[in-house]
């Protein structure tokens, strides 16, 4: 999120973050860091601003995306959800004589 940040000042760029974790909360909920404690803060700091002027935030599930809400309320409308989980339903796995029958077909 910095990078894009820093990006936007200097070059006028528009830039998108891609969430796949909530820092500094993962740290801090396995005990790494203090979440009153000085890396916490910075971390803290540092993805509010990027989250503030980024033109969109995408997130990997509805859970993640109302803890972003919750620290940047006014990008109401600019946080979308990319689930990167499968559905079931539609990927599955096959038996393993059609893995040999698409294997022969396509030569690989």
């Amino acid at each position: 999120p910095l990078l894009g940040f820093i990006a936007k000042k200097l070059k006028k760029r528009k830039y998108v973050v891609l969430i796949h974790d909530l820092w500094p909360e993962l740290p801090a909920q396995v005990g790494m860091i203090s979440r009153n404690g000085f890396i916490y803060k910075l971390i803290h700091f540092v993805n509010i601003l990027a989250f503030r002027h980024a033109s969109g935030i995408v997130v990997l599930s509805e859970t993640m995306k109302n803890a972003i809400l919750k620290k940047v309320p006014e990008k109401r409308g600019k946080v979308h959800v990319l689930s990167n989980w499968a559905d079931r339903n539609r990927i599955y796995s096959v038996p393993h004589v059609m893995v040999g029958f698409w294997r022969s077909l396509l030569a690989i």
